[in-house]
């Protein structure tokens, strides 16, 4: 599907994880009662990490 090309590097990510890096990526400070609130309940972005050296 894809060819290599040198000096390129491509990276599938789960769309999912991209779409809450996007809502969190162009929020301000009033997201950050949400953010808090779902660190309480125990949400956590393990996969992100997990999946960083791909």
């Amino acid at each position: 599907m894809f060819h290599k090309v040198r000096g390129v590097k491509v990276n599938c990510t789960d769309i999912r994880i991209s779409a809450i890096e996007d809502v969190v990526g162009r929020s301000d400070s009033r997201l950050s009662s949400v953010v808090r609130r779902a660190w309480a309940l125990g949400v956590r972005m393990n996969y992100w990490w997990e999946n960083k050296s791909r």
